[in-house]
């Protein structure tokens, strides 16, 4: 991830509330084109300049080759009201993010989040790597950020301990069949269908009796056998064409299941780790 400066130079006069109203418009279409990460904008008033600080995915993320039709007629509204812009200027390397995928063409997709993430909730099958929405299919790009606002909420009411909802928001995060679940599958789906790569979505998992029970558990949606640790399981070949990139456990330091019939993932109970 990179740090940007987005710069809006007014060329005429105007109301300041109309100004801040249209490029308000701007920034949200980039967002839920991928192209800019976070929910919250500072925008400042320099003079005759609009200036906004935030983070893309990559240094020529605000490139025009990745605009929308509707981000393209806001820019033309911004030109119509006398906005030119906006012109961008990389600041630097964003140190707390994770680095975006440099796959031309990933192997196949992860759907994975959590409350503390703003990144892009796809991820490479390969280096675990956020993807850019602006390089997923457009039909998926806003109902992806949609979903990852409700991923996030249920994860941060859960991990706050809401004693009430807490086990609500476990079973939208944990059950392949909650409303939650289904969303990101449907998702997913979309994406497989256009790319013709297969996608996964991860299972959240607490609780559980034991270490030894949690070894042992099934998928949750098929019901077979999904543990990735060869120690637990018969072994299975090798391939070149593998989407994975090491047959160890747990797979990227997290999902200790997978299950190919189903496309989900998993992990150990964190109570029991």
């Amino acid at each position: 991830m990179v740090v940007c400066e987005l710069k809006f130079i007014c060329q005429q006069d105007l109301p300041l509330e109309q100004a801040q109203i249209v490029i308000t418009e701007l920034l949200d279409e980039l967002r839920y084109n991928g192209q800019i990460i976070g929910r919250e904008f500072a925008l400042t008033l320099n003079n005759d300049e609009f200036v906004c600080h935030l983070v893309c995915p990559e240094t020529d993320s605000m490139d025009s080759k990745y605009y929308t039709v509707d981000i393209v007629e806001i820019l033309q509204e911004l030109q119509e009201i006398g906005i030119a812009g906006p012109f961008t200027e990389v600041k630097g390397l964003e140190s707390q993010s994770d680095f975006t995928d440099q796959c031309s063409k990933p192997k196949g997709y992860i759907l994975y989040s959590t409350f503390v993430q703003s990144c892009s909730p796809i991820r490479c099958s390969e280096h675990f790597m956020p993807i850019p929405l602006y390089k997923l299919p457009e039909i998926v790009r806003r109902p992806l950020i949609k979903w990852q606002e409700s991923q996030a909420a249920c994860d941060q009411l859960q991990m706050n301990e809401m004693t009430e909802i807490e086990a609500m928001m476990v079973e939208q995060l944990s059950n392949p069949r909650s409303q939650l679940l289904t969303q990101g599958r449907s998702i997913l789906d979309d994406i497989q269908t256009v790319t013709g790569q297969p996608a996964y979505q991860y299972l959240y998992r607490v609780g559980g009796e034991s270490l030894e029970s949690e070894k042992n558990r099934r998928c949750p949606s098929c019901g077979g056998a999904w543990a990735i640790d060869e120690s637990w399981q018969e072994k299975k070949p090798s391939s070149e064409n593998n989407l994975w990139s090491e047959n160890k456990t747990p797979l990227f330091g997290l999902f200790d299941f997978k299950c190919d019939n189903c496309q989900v993932l998993s992990n150990i109970s964190w109570d029991w780790q």
